[in-house]
């Protein structure tokens, strides 16, 4: 998806609303999303979206998607993938994406946006049950 400007200065909250979507959202993990553009980045880099082939090996650890995210020379850009998601909603209908960073502790963290319960959806949390193959997810290259 091609480039475009990313306001960091609004809040995750502001986010959320401008992307229509219903939200089930971990004020915890709301807190640690990642406002910076990633290390490395430079400010014309796309957001690219990859899958994984998940049918044989039946999922994926939050480690393993880090490697996966190397592997491409990709780094997750949750502020980017915000934009992304509300300039295309129906991006996420097809493609159910996301990304996902550490907090302070070390610990997984997610956002996913897809559809639940026939709406269109956000989620944000703490990672620990892995992804499954119907995921896509999103990061832009290290420079």
């Amino acid at each position: 998806m091609g480039a475009q400007l990313v306001n960091r200065e609004q809040s995750p909250q502001e986010l959320f609303a401008a992307t229509g979507r219903k939200q089930y959202v971990n004020t915890e993990m709301v807190a640690t999303i990642p406002r910076r553009a990633p290390a490395g980045v430079a400010d014309n880099q796309p957001l690219v979206f990859f899958d994984l082939d998940l049918s044989e090996r039946g999922g994926c650890s939050d480690s393993d998607l880090e490697g996966e995210y190397e592997a491409r020379g990709l780094v997750a850009d949750p502020y980017y993938q915000f934009n992304v998601n509300r300039e295309n909603p129906e991006f996420a209908d097809e493609y159910p994406n996301a990304c996902h960073w550490k907090d302070a502790e070390g610990k997984w963290c997610f956002v996913a946006f897809g559809r639940g319960d026939g709406e269109r959806c956000i989620r944000v949390g703490r990672s620990g049950s892995g992804w499954g193959e119907s995921w896509w997810f999103a990061g832009r290259r290290k420079s």
